[in-house]
């Protein structure tokens, strides 16, 4: 529903999960994460980040995709407040 809302494909999304319930979408888009402390069912299957689930693991995914220059003009800096505030 969120790709046709957005016009985008699953192959042009990114998912982070942490529980069994999350492993549908994880398996449907191309960028499937998991925190640290996620589920061992789903660390099976998704990337896993260095961070635990609420310690910043959208900055740190944030530095995964800037890193593979998939993300510009975008700060660090821009990412971490959110991701500290939460304002998803």
């Amino acid at each position: 529903r969120l790709c046709k809302e957005y016009n985008v494909t699953p192959n042009e999304c990114v998912y982070v999960g942490d529980d069994i319930f999350d492993i549908e979408l994880l398996k449907a888009v191309k960028y499937g994460f998991c925190p640290d402390n996620a589920d061992p069912d789903v660390k099976q299957i998704a990337t896993s980040l260095n961070s635990k689930a609420g310690d910043c693991c959208i900055a740190e995914l944030f530095r995964y995709f800037e890193v593979s220059g998939l993300v510009k003009n975008v700060t660090v800096e821009q990412v971490e407040l959110v991701d500290r505030n939460e304002k998803f």
